[in-house]
């Protein structure tokens, strides 16, 4: 028992004297969190600051960038990029950090700017005025800074302070990535892909036509229900069809991407060369996107396509909008694909097919059969789309506008058309 009791008391006296050990260091360090310094560094350094009450906003950066936007209603503009419409979500994202900046800890009140990324247009430069403008006071301006092998800080300098304060920021929250732009890129936003009635490309070979068509059948009994006297109909596939030149089932989830891009584009530029619309290939235009919708009787035309340039982009334009703009390769080819790549090959004959007769020829390899017109029905004429607007899919589709489970495609893009160019 005695041992017993001196082993407790032994593993005891190593527990104090571990703590009290702790106890020094914290005596002769500080504490990391939890003291007066900690705190304040926690606390917002902007205390009165209203997102909604910003109207004007200036942000200046290395090189002599400089972006200048305004609130106009319920919108930004970019006054330095001919007022085009601004990308709400950079604007948010600006004013979001600023509204997240604590006042962090003191790093040097010796003015080294340099050091710390501070110095002239090293650093990013941030104003933001109220509904008076650029003629008030600014509500909000600071310095940031930044140095190699620190991601995770920034170094912000007030104007009317010496201080240099480290922040938990990032330079990148207060403009787009180097060598974007503020603008908006969405050219267009028609609503769902999947109200999409019929597609037409218009090229210089003619029209491709695809029309999108509803599969019926008899929507099942549930068990031990009485069977109705007159079956009811279901939709229990959506698919896509060539309509001219040729006719044929089409590639669904090929249809479905051009659909998704149709209903809704995205740029990766705005054009600012020299280059006519002319010398684009968009006076006249090499290609014409058209589409007709569920509930309209006619088509209308939602984009101009023109010539590829050498870095595999198409230049593109909007009807009655004299912005130009440039769309990645594999959009464009997805809108100009030919007919034949729209039609799915036919299927292979049954290994006990009756060969042709003597002297009849077989089909082409790869040839489209023509669709059968559906049971009831009156097929349409040559170049003609169906008269009844086929209906959504069954699946809802993904952000490319294509159904989930179908081959990559890009994402279509969210908005409306921008005025005003720059590439």
């Amino acid at each position: 028992m005695a041992t017993s009791k001196l082993g407790t008391n032994g593993k005891l006296i190593v527990v104090l004297l571990a703590l009290a050990g702790l106890a020094g260091v914290k005596m002769l360090t500080g504490s990391r969190y939890g003291d007066s310094e900690t705190a304040q560094a926690s606390e917002t350094l902007f205390t009165d600051f209203k997102k909604d009450a910003v109207a004007v906003i200036e942000v200046a950066g290395p090189e002599g960038k400089r972006a200048e936007l305004a609130k106009e209603g319920d919108r930004w503009k970019v006054v330095t990029e001919n007022d085009g419409r601004a990308d709400q979500t950079l604007v948010d994202k600006l004013l979001g950090a600023v509204e997240k900046l604590k006042k962090g800890r003191g790093q040097s009140s010796q003015g080294d700017l340099a050091r710390y990324g501070l110095e002239g247009d090293q650093a990013v430069h941030v104003t933001l005025w109220g509904a008076a403008g650029k003629s008030a006071a600014p509500i909000v301006r600071f310095a940031l800074g930044k140095i190699d092998n620190d991601w995770r800080n920034a170094f912000l300098k007030l104007p009317d302070e010496k201080l240099i304060r480290k922040v938990e920021a990032s330079t990148a929250d207060f403009g787009p990535s180097s060598g974007d732009t503020w603008r908006d890129k969405t050219m267009y936003d028609h609503g769902a892909a999947d109200q999409i009635a019929s597609l037409e490309v218009l090229g210089s070979a003619g029209a491709t036509v695809l029309a999108r068509e509803k599969v019926m059948g008899e929507k099942a009994v549930a068990e031990g229900a009485t069977p109705p006297a007159t079956p009811e109909l279901e939709v229990k596939e959506t698919v896509w069809n060539v309509v001219a030149p040729k006719q044929g089932r089409a590639k669904k989830w090929l249809c479905d991407s051009i659909a998704g891009y149709a209903a809704k584009l995205e740029c990766s530029a705005f054009h600012a060369g020299k280059e006519t619309a002319a010398e684009l290939g968009l006076e006249p235009p090499q290609y014409t996107l058209r589409v007709t919708r569920e509930g309209e009787s006619e088509p209308r035309t939602v984009l101009l396509i023109g010539n590829k340039d050498k870095e595999g982009k198409y230049a593109c334009k909007l009807p009655d909008v004299p912005t130009l703009f440039w769309i990645e390769g594999w959009k464009g080819d997805y809108l100009v694909k030919s007919v034949d790549d729209l039609l799915e090959a036919p299927p292979a004959p049954p290994a006990d097919a009756t060969p042709p007769a003597d002297g009849a020829a077989a089909p082409a390899e790869g040839a489209a059969g023509e669709m059968p017109p559906a049971e009831g029905t009156t097929p349409p004429a040559d170049g003609a789309a169906p008269s009844e607007p086929a209906t959504p899919p069954t699946a809802p589709p993904s952000d490319d506008g294509a159904p989930s489970g179908t081959p990559p495609a890009a994402p279509a893009a969210d908005g409306a058309a921008s005025e005003g160019g720059g590439r």
